[in-house]
């Protein structure tokens, strides 16, 4: 990793103050496999994510990457086409985020048990005020990680046509049309492993991730979760405790957005070269028009595959005390 000093390098294209939403990962990979952690950038307005995207607007890359947060006094911001990572292996999201031990190796160990950042080499980026691992649910990188998102801001991935309809579940607590930001996943999962589907809501307000939240503020339960996006007219929410996932093994965020034939192995096959959902079995939420894998940023889930959030919304991991004062 990365121990240079940084420079202020100023985009010719302007940051704006902050994204429309956050983005949808492309996912976090090992910093030595997509070409290093890029350059050290002075945040603009105090934003690493819109002075990274103007950065790479500026170098004509589709694609911006955030590693080892906290280094320095600005935010490593690297650059890319997708060659750089399209036959890389991809990391557990929670890597990305700071939550093992600093490693060159391609394993996680001495994992915090609360997802709070022990990563000291690249302890989070200083906000002004912490040190954080996530800036408006951009997820900014660890020692030896690298996060990758679009430089365009997407937040639903490629559509196809409907196949089907439900039941309707309404819950107690209102849900809100929106939410404010999307949420830090906690990780996508086998189903199997979580404690299967959960139930079929018809969103209220055509709004399938603050139905669910509702539905599992109901329940009393911390963490919802979505699967199986398109099978039946609602969308799969289950509500867990952090029992129903903390021993278990991260698949990668892209099967979650059924970008795999659909299987109920831990395996991927028949991945899309594009980002597209190729999962037919269960073929993307119908939001009216198209059937998305992603809604407001949040990951709906596929075939056999569960990602979950928090849900309380978290746009920051939690802070630690800053280990020096940047300039």
């Amino acid at each position: 990793s990365p121990t240079s000093s940084p420079t202020t390098l100023s985009p010719t294209t302007s940051p704006t103050s902050s994204p429309v939403t956050s983005a949808v990962a492309i996912g976090c990979f090992m910093e030595g496999d997509v070409g290093g952690p890029g350059t050290n950038l002075v945040p603009v307005n105090n934003n690493p994510v819109e002075t990274c995207r103007a950065h790479c607007q500026d170098q004509g890359k589709p694609y911006m990457s955030f590693s080892c947060a906290g280094q320095g006094a600005g935010q490593y911001c690297g650059c890319h086409t997708e060659s750089d990572f399209s036959s890389e292996t991809e990391r557990p999201s929670y890597e990305c985020r700071g939550e093992c031990t600093h490693s060159s190796s391609a394993s996680c160990s001495g994992r915090s048990d609360d997802g709070s950042r022990v990563d000291t080499n690249c302890p989070g980026w200083w906000d002004g005020s912490a040190n954080v691992s996530v800036f408006e649910g951009y997820s900014l990188g660890a020692s030896w990680r690298t996060m990758i998102y679009p430089v365009e801001i997407l937040t639903e991935s490629p559509t196809m046509s409907p196949t089907s309809s439900p039941t309707t579940l309404s819950p107690t607590t209102s849900p809100t049309s929106s939410p404010v930001t999307s949420a830090v996943a906690i990780g996508c999962f086998m189903e199997g492993d979580v404690g299967g589907p959960g139930t079929n809501l018809v969103p209220v307000n055509n709004n399938p991730v603050e139905t669910c939240r509702a539905h599992c503020q109901d329940q009393g339960k911390p963490y919802m979760s979505f699967s199986c996006a398109g099978q039946g007219a609602g969308q799969y929410c289950g509500c867990h405790t952090e029992s129903d996932f903390s021993s278990e093994t991260e698949r990668p965020s892209y099967e979650c957005r059924g970008e795999c034939t659909h299987s109920s192995s831990a395996s991927c096959s028949g991945r899309s070269d594009d980002g597209s959902r190729v999962d037919t079995n269960c073929p993307g939420w119908w939001d009216g028009s198209a059937n998305v894998s992603v809604f407001e940023g949040y990951s709906l889930g596929a075939s056999w595959r569960t990602m979950i959030y928090p849900v309380e919304i978290l746009t920051e991991s939690p802070t630690m005390s800053p280990t020096s004062s940047p300039t």
